[in-house]
């Protein structure tokens, strides 16, 4: 599949001379239904109808004409079409229309006075002013004009096309207009919906690939509204005039630049071919830099050399053929969303290709933009797939690392002996409802136990029966606690801790209580101890959470154990609830 990468990079890049050659190969104006017209190349972009009209241009039969080598991607090209009316009938019932190329346009017709009625009509019109509120420019003969028409074209893309229509022309093409326009709304509200969709999706997953591709769908709209089919100026701002052209590069720039960096993540290039993800990504930068640079630097741009034009080009479609080649790859390594971005890039090629064919072959671009717009919004669905097929692979992985994490933090807070909780889970609830407790000035209580003479089992039954007997023990003295909030944990060796929020220290002591006869009720043989099985002693302190520190209340209780050891084991012992001026001092019961 390298092989595949570098293949891509070279077809793209043979393709910069061939369209420079083509850049560079004279092009005709299409006119229709105009004979007799005559064209001439206004190189300095200063001349005037006078000028024009004492021939002081060269004119020449427009089926002899062609534009100039000059006429490229970011240079303005201006043009002055004669139209003789010798054999043409003028009138009201005839106008000349245009294509959306042209950026200005100006009918000129003489008057018979003297003197010139000049109409402007091209692409900077805004939509409520034109002559003829149509989306194509149109400018209406004046009735009966003396003399030859001149037109002034101004435009940048393309050739542009001049047709002579009558109304009943018009009136058809107007049909055919809003007939399109469902089309053009389906797709501007296929765009607009898939970006607030993610945008929605982003308040839950936290990506930034949700905002990359919600930006992306709306310049994707912006650019079926205002370039592919300029719709938007007619139904949001039809008293504004559309921008120039080339501020339009800017839309595309970051476009591309979106898309790209947006597909290079989804595919995850980096991780299988991390030198062409940074030669993509670098592309599309160049993509977006031409964007910017475009939009305000468009003048020192149109007079920089040709090959510049053909750069930009470039720009825009290397990085689209090497990502083919990184899905068909990515796919080959079993990527989940690698078909969603191959099948989707291929719509958008076959789009672009039936809008290529529309115009070169066909001859019209009726329903050019249509093909774009679909190819598009099926790339942007398929890729809007790709996104949710990540997403439900994320939930995947974040449900089995929270398990995971939930199991660790299981493991790292219970003792591996016993089952019940070790000292790191006690201490830290310790302080914890050490704190509440301060908060709220409630009682806490804490009972320490341990098993008596165990080093003495040890020694009789082996250390194999001692844990048996820790694990017994531990079942039983936890089975006595009583509400959910309470902590059983090992505290070291053979002794244990309850911690009870919440809790007297009498309520505690019958817990304590309860702990030791639970443990008798094992009937554990412990030949090496007095009673002749296994016992506990248990140690009982309280205290209001408020002159001490939690240290103070294990002191205590220990301090309670002991107490309860020297009285005999096999019992508990409760020191006297601990307060702000108290001593402590420890009492049986």
């Amino acid at each position: 599949m390298r092989r595949v990468a570098v293949a891509a990079f070279a077809i793209a890049c043979a393709a910069l001379p061939l369209r420079s050659t083509a850049a560079q190969t004279p092009v005709s104006i299409p006119v229709y239904g105009l004979p007799g017209a005559f064209a001439a190349v206004d190189a300095s972009g200063t001349a005037t109808i006078d000028d024009a009209a004492a021939g002081r241009l060269r004119f020449v039969p427009v089926a002899n004409f062609t534009l100039p080598a000059s006429a490229a991607y970011l240079r303005q090209a201006i043009v002055w079409v004669r139209i003789p009316n010798d054999g043409l009938r003028f009138d009201r019932t005839f106008a000349v229309e245009t294509s959306f190329d042209v950026n200005a346009a100006t009918l000129y017709a003489a008057k018979a006075g003297g003197g010139w009625t000049a109409t402007d009509f091209g692409m900077s019109v805004p939509y409520a002013q034109r002559p003829i509120q149509r989306l194509v420019p149109t400018a209406r003969v004046p009735e009966a004009a003396p003399g030859p028409l001149f037109l002034r074209l101004a435009y940048e893309r393309s050739s542009p096309r001049l047709l002579l229509v009558n109304d009943a022309a018009i009136a058809a093409e107007e049909v055919e207009e809003r007939a399109q326009e469902p089309a053009q709304e389906f797709f501007l509200g296929v765009f607009v919906t898939l970006a607030l969709t993610n945008l929605a999706l982003f308040t839950f997953a936290r990506s930034y690939l949700y905002v990359l591709y919600s930006f992306a769908m709306m310049l994707a709209a912006a650019n079926t509204g205002t370039v592919g089919y300029p719709l938007a100026w007619k139904w949001f701002w039809p008293a504004l005039a559309p921008p120039h052209f080339l501020t339009y590069q800017l839309l595309g720039g970051l476009a591309v630049t979106a898309i790209v960096f947006l597909t290079s993540e989804l595919l995850s290039v980096r991780d299988f071919w991390p030198r062409v993800d940074r030669f993509v990504r670098a592309f599309a930068a160049v993509a977006f830099l031409n964007g910017v640079a475009s939009a305000l630097w468009y003048a020192s741009l149109r007079a920089g050399p040709a090959t510049f034009d053909e750069l930009i080009r470039l720009a825009q479609f290397v990085p689209f053929v090497a990502l083919i080649a990184c899905g068909i790859q990515a796919w080959r390594l079993r990527n989940p969303n690698a078909p969603f971005v191959v099948i989707g890039y291929a719509c958008q090629t076959i789009g672009i290709g039936l809008y290529i064919s529309n115009i070169w072959v066909v001859g019209g671009e009726t329903h050019a933009a249509i093909f774009v717009a679909l190819g598009l919004s099926t790339d942007g669905l398929l890729l809007f797939g790709a996104l949710a097929a990540r997403l439900q692979q994320t939930q995947r992985e974040a449900v089995v690392h929270a398990r995971l994490a939930a199991e660790q933090r299981l493991l790292a807070s219970t003792d591996g002996l016993t089952g019940v909780a070790n000292r790191r889970a006690y201490d830290e609830a310790l302080a914890r409802e050490w704190e509440r407790a301060a908060r709220d000035g409630s009682e806490i209580s804490l009972i320490i136990f341990d098993v008596d003479f165990f080093k003495r089992y040890n020694d009789t039954y082996g250390h194999v029966a001692g844990d048996l007997c820790l694990q017994h023990v531990a079942k039983a003295a936890q089975s006595c606690l009583r509400r959910p909030g309470d902590l059983f944990a090992r505290y070291g060796g053979e002794e244990f801790v309850a911690l009870l929020p919440q809790t007297s220290a009498a309520a505690a002591f019958e817990i304590a209580e309860a702990m030791c006869a639970a443990v008798k009720r094992l009937h554990i043989e412990h030949s090496a101890s007095s009673l002749g099985i296994v016992s506990i002693s248990a140690g009982v302190a309280a205290a209001t959470a408020r002159p001490f520190a939690e240290m103070t209340l294990a002191r205590a209780a220990d301090a309670a154990l002991y107490r309860a050891k020297e009285s005999g084991r096999n019992r508990a012992a409760s020191l006297q609830r601990l307060g702000s001026d108290q001593p402590i001092e420890p009492a049986l019961h």
